[in-house]
């Protein structure tokens, strides 16, 4: 166990019975080379896993976000019916719905905000006839367009 020669350590013991077989040059060069093909060959299946898992992992966070956005743009349009929409009110829906938009699933949230701006176009296009012309409903063609119905629900 210990030596009284000052070494505190054992060397380690070396096996010869596998070095007596030599390799040959080319041999040796050939399993090197395959061992670097190897690892090349991981480190690229590597590589494309991460790939294929980011590209998965963002395309769920995408669909997340859509759904959430869709949430909100139709509590808010839920809570447009009531109220009139301001122009930021209106560019935060434009906004929400272009960012989700898909063909197939949102064509009656396209009818719903067109149906918003065309009440806010009505009502800011009525505001301005006011305030131009004052005696414009003296002369009753304004009342005949609510009578229309053109207007939709606004008075």
């Amino acid at each position: 166990m210990y030596s009284f020669e000052g070494e505190f350590r054992r060397l380690p013991e070396q096996n010869l019975a596998g070095a007596s077989k030599k390799q040959e040059r080319e041999e040796l060069l050939n399993r090197a080379h395959l061992e670097r093909l190897k690892r090349e060959e991981y480190r690229r299946r590597q590589h494309s896993t991460l790939c294929i898992q980011s590209y998965i992992r963002s395309y769920q966070t995408r669909q997340k976000q859509k759904t959430k956005q869709r949430d909100e743009f139709d509590l808010l349009v839920e809570n447009l019916k009531n109220n009139p929409p301001d122009d930021a009110m209106l560019a935060v829906l434009v906004q929400k719905l272009l960012f989700f938009y898909n063909q197939n699933i949102d064509t009656n949230r396209v009818v719903s905000i067109i149906n918003i701006l065309m009440r806010y176009l009505c009502c800011t296009i009525l505001i301005l006839l006011f305030y131009l012309f004052p005696g414009i409903w003296l002369l009753g063609r304004g009342s005949n367009l609510m009578h229309v119905g053109f207007f939709g629900n606004i008075f």
